[in-house]
């Protein structure tokens, strides 16, 4: 088995405020089958979010996107993405997200 990674995150808005129940996806380009996305969680009351056993190759981005609401009739927000990056070194990697629901560009900004 090869080495893996883990991602730990904070997923919040533009002012530091926690982002709870939105869906944080991580993506790559060359996932079978036929699938760009790896796996998804939905982030905790404080906007935290884990995923595990990521390869440790290849390029990655996460997406995010608020749930909708049905009975509201509300649909989902629109997908947020981060620019590309890499995990070299497999352990624990400590991320920082933050979006602004108004960015018409919908770029996630990600630290590392």
């Amino acid at each position: 088995m090869l080495p893996s990674a883990a991602i730990e995150g904070q997923l919040h808005d533009e002012t530091g405020a926690a982002l709870p129940g939105w869906a944080v996806c991580l993506c790559g380009e060359k996932l079978p089958p036929s699938s760009s996305v790896f796996a998804c969680v939905d982030t905790d009351g404080n906007g935290h979010f884990s995923l595990k056993d990521v390869p440790t190759t290849g390029r990655w981005w996460l997406a995010a996107y608020s749930h909708g609401d049905r009975l509201r009739n509300l649909p989902p927000g629109p997908e947020f993405r981060s620019e590309e990056f890499n995990l070299a070194e497999p352990g624990r990697h400590d991320f920082v997200a933050q979006l602004n629901p108004v960015d018409t560009a919908h770029r996630l900004k990600i630290q590392h």
